[in-house]
């Protein structure tokens, strides 16, 4: 016996594709829609791919080629028109540059006693406190050496540099300013005057440098050196060791953090950071 489906059904059933399909569409261009830099483009290609179904349900209805350019291609058309005026018209304000700006922010929460005219670094749960302005590089990655910072008049001046899974120079800062990015979707960012972004491709933190008060700065990121394991500096603990697969890291551990650590300009760095 042959079953008919319902008109009726065959209708709900074809909404129910195309809601999964905008859903499925969505979760591609999502990313790019939040991010400031790829905004508008991602937004033309979300649009883009909406129109896809719609055609293709006036093709099925015999809409002829003259109708669907004046149903789908003529809204793309001026909804991308809309986009490039918007553009052109309200461009998004210039990111900051120059020093990092003190966010007004409190001090990080810790057990070392900082005196007048200290700088506070916090990463994880360690501090390290830098007697007067710098410049001072808080922590090593096994050998390598983390961000270098300074406090000017004018404010925070970071300089670092990071490495890849293949050794090779991934990111460069000089004095707040972007000199390299080598990895592929490597990209920074200065989302507001009191912070430092280095991202991958996912969106995810390769470097994170706020400048949260006067007399403290707060540090994240993924830390590689040589043959070493990752080292991941979270806001409350540092993951160390494990094995990476497929690009992916299994088994860290966090360190037994709360360390304390005095630096004088000159020293070469405030605590290592042992990743295994």
């Amino acid at each position: 016996m042959i079953y008919h489906v319902p008109k009726t059904a065959k209708t709900v059933l074809r909404m129910i594709g195309i809601a999964l399909y905008a859903l499925v569409a969505l979760s591609i261009f999502y990313k790019g829609v939040v991010n400031p830099d790829t905004r508008d483009p991602a937004l033309v290609g979300f649009v883009a791919a909406l129109c896809l179904p719609f055609g293709l349900e006036l093709s099925r209805r015999g809409a002829d080629p003259d109708q669907l350019i004046q149903r789908v291609g003529g809204p793309f058309l001026g909804f991308c028109l809309v986009i490039l005026g918007w553009h052109f018209l309200v461009p998004p304000p210039p990111p900051p540059t120059g020093a990092l700006l003190p966010a007004g922010e409190p001090m990080p929460a810790m057990t070392c006693a900082a005196g007048p005219g200290d700088l506070v670094m916090a990463f994880g749960s360690d501090r390290v406190i830098g007697s007067g302005d710098g410049p001072f590089t808080p922590f090593a990655s096994a050998s390598c050496p983390g961000p270098r910072i300074a406090r000017t008049r004018q404010g925070l001046v970071v300089s670092a540099f990071g490495y890849d899974w293949y050794n090779d120079i991934a990111y460069g800062i000089r004095d707040n300013a972007v000199t390299d990015l080598w990895a592929p979707g490597l990209h920074a960012r200065r989302p507001d005057p009191h912070t430092i972004l280095v991202l991958d491709r996912f969106e995810h933190e390769v470097l994170y440098i706020r400048y949260l008060n006067r007399d403290a700065v707060r540090i994240r990121g993924r830390f590689l050196c040589g043959e070493e394991a990752q080292s991941v500096i979270a806001d409350d603990r540092i993951l160390v060791g494990g094995m990476r697969i497929s690009g992916v890291m299994f088994g860290q551990h966090a360190t037994a953090g709360h360390a304390c650590a005095r630096l004088t300009p000159g020293m070469p760095y405030g605590v290592q950071i042992l990743a295994r």
